[in-house]
């Protein structure tokens, strides 16, 4: 068993309360005893940091006034026959009070009480307004001498019982029957008959106490239970928990509530809480005054049992979506509590990113802009980033080109074919231009026969809506530029007499071979200087016939033109 001067902070009493200052206190026939949690504690074979001295034999304002030259005393609980004090040197404060005896006066839950304290109330009076016998050991911190009225509490102590000592310390404070449920269920103990009955028969009491000191119990019972199923029960056999929380399932899961990680009581309160869905977190938050952080994992919770701890891997990745950690470890202890750690969220999203899928929006290889750039608009936009993660996740296809591809089959965007496309020169030899949506632009190779530019343009605009044809793997296709324009430049390509020169639209002007056909086409519109452009030249061989140069130039063809380029 680990010795006494070890609960006190595992540091010696010499060091919490010098010599010096114990007697000053005891000066006058004054006694110094431990009392309450540590010596039970120590008998039970528990570690406590739990320090409260009682002294006997000293009114309370000489005892301030015995500690004020050793340190700080702090009177907030005056009221109460409590001080706190810190000692110069030291770094934690103390409790340290005078004997009282107190009665319910008026008033509900645990407040307003009639108190009288000082050297005129006994140790043994002290003890017997306690709540639980063995929390009413006291231990001389001198001699270490037990004082245990009647031994009543070592005798819980070893028939590992709750026990109340006075049948009213239901109805004097109502918040002693959760201690009376936390304490047994965190020292596997349990609840003595006749105590037991007394709770059931003030069960109704517990509504006046305030939320708060609600959750305290509530957690105690949860974080520091060996069996916290067993204060559940306790709460469901004795009304408790129907008063409390009156939609509170029957049939609680008390097997998950025993695995569940002890950081996770959000969680656990989600499981008392089940059936009332989706109000959970706010019945939680008014009958326990939870924190907004632990009210929204409680609505976590509750939604993702709802959902399947076996939901798909998208629909785990928009439920998670910019949850905070709190959420996500009470989320994982919930899931491993009530099945697998396979099944925890954390652990499948890692699996996921594994896989090289997305687990978000930031990790999809495709973002806003490409989707404008292939005319979706508006929520389309946002609708559609969302259609992609889930495809990207359930077919493990992430490659930017088959985002894109999917988005049109799905939005049912079809690509036009540019009138450059349609244009061939007039004689037997001649190329034809593919331009794809991205600004790469294809020589389709030689195109035998006489082609007429009429034919084409009227062509061109018969077939405006037709998707282009997948030509990309035939062999006669030569990419024959591939790099992004640079903002403000231009790239001329002449198929007919090898033109290739690129630049500013003002040193292409001073270009000779460029000619003025293609710097009209520049101030038109039709290249601009952030698209890809390429010219195709018309003309004859020998240059002679001017028609079909002019034709190319016909103010109609080049609004239509002008349009698609826009």
């Amino acid at each position: 068993m680990i010795s006494f001067k070890r609960h006190i902070f595992e540091a010696s009493i010499d060091e919490i309360l010098p010599r010096n200052i114990r007697s000053a206190i005891t000066r006058g026939g004054g006694k110094i005893y431990q009392i309450g949690g540590a010596v039970r504690d120590e008998l039970i074979g528990e570690v406590s940091k739990d320090l409260d001295l009682l002294v006997t034999g000293v009114e309370l304002s000489d005892l301030e006034k015995r500690l004020t030259p050793f340190g700080k005393v702090d009177v907030v609980g005056k009221s109460f026959g409590i001080l706190k004090f810190k000692g110069e040197g030291t770094d934690e404060y103390i409790d340290i009070s005078v004997p009282r005896v107190d009665s319910k006066s008026t008033g509900k839950g645990h407040k307003e009480f009639e108190i009288k304290l000082g050297k005129g109330i006994s140790l043994e009076q002290d003890q017997l307004r306690r709540d639980f016998w063995m929390n009413a050991i006291a231990k001389d911190i001198e001699t270490g001498e037990l004082t245990d009225v009647g031994g009543q509490g070592k005798l819980d102590i070893e028939n590992k019982q709750v026990r109340m000592i006075n049948p009213k310390a239901f109805q004097e404070d109502p918040l002693r029957m959760l201690r009376a449920i936390q304490f047994a269920a965190r020292f596997g103990f349990k609840i003595e008959p006749k105590t037991l009955k007394e709770i059931e028969r003030n069960s109704k009491l517990v509504t006046t106490v305030a939320p708060e000191r609600i959750q305290e119990e509530l957690r105690k019972m949860f974080e520091k239970g060996k069996v916290p199923s067993r204060g559940v029960s306790y709460m469901w056999s004795t009304g408790i928990l129907k008063h409390l929380f009156p939609k509170a399932p029957r049939g609680i899961d008390t097997k998950t509530i025993n695995k569940l990680d002890k950081s996770a009581f959000p969680a656990f309160i989600a499981i008392l809480l089940y059936n009332y869905g989706s109000e959970a977190g706010s019945v939680a938050k008014t009958g326990l005054n939870l924190s907004n952080s632990d009210t929204k994992a409680v609505d976590a919770v509750i939604k993702f049992d709802d959902k399947g701890i076996r939901m798909d891997d998208f629909s785990l990745i928009q439920f998670t979506a910019k949850k905070p950690q709190n959420i996500m470890d009470n989320l994982d202890a919930y899931a491993i509590a009530s099945g697998d750690k396979k099944f925890a969220p954390s652990t499948r999203l890692a699996n996921i990113k594994r896989q090289g899928k997305p687990i978000n929006l930031k990790q999809l290889k495709v973002g806003g802009r490409d989707l404008t750039s292939i005319g979706l608009k508006g929520k389309n936009v946002g609708n559609a980033l969302q259609y992609l993660l889930r495809y990207a996740v359930k077919t493990g296809r992430t490659a930017k080109v088959d985002l894109i591809k999917k988005a049109k089959q799905r939005y049912q965007i079809r690509e036009m074919l540019s009138f450059i496309q349609y244009i061939t020169e007039a004689d037997t030899v001649g190329h034809t231009l593919w331009i794809d949506p991205k600004g790469k632009i294809y020589d389709m190779g030689s195109i035998e026969g006489n082609t007429h530019f009429n034919w084409m343009y009227k062509n061109w605009k018969k077939h405006m809506k037709s998707p282009i044809p997948d030509r990309t793997n035939k062999k006669d296709v030569r990419r024959v530029y591939d790099e992004p324009f640079e903002k403000g430049w231009v790239r001329v390509r002449n198929f007919y007499n090898s033109l290739d020169v690129e630049g500013t639209p003002q040193a292409l002007r001073r270009n000779r071979s460029v000619g003025k056909t293609v710097m009209g086409l520049v101030d038109d519109g039709m290249v601009r200087p952030d698209k890809p452009f390429v010219y195709f030249d018309v003309w004859e061989k020998d240059k002679t016939d001017r028609k079909k140069d002019k034709m190319f130039r016909l103010p109609d063809e080049y609004d239509d033109a002008k349009k698609y380029a826009a």
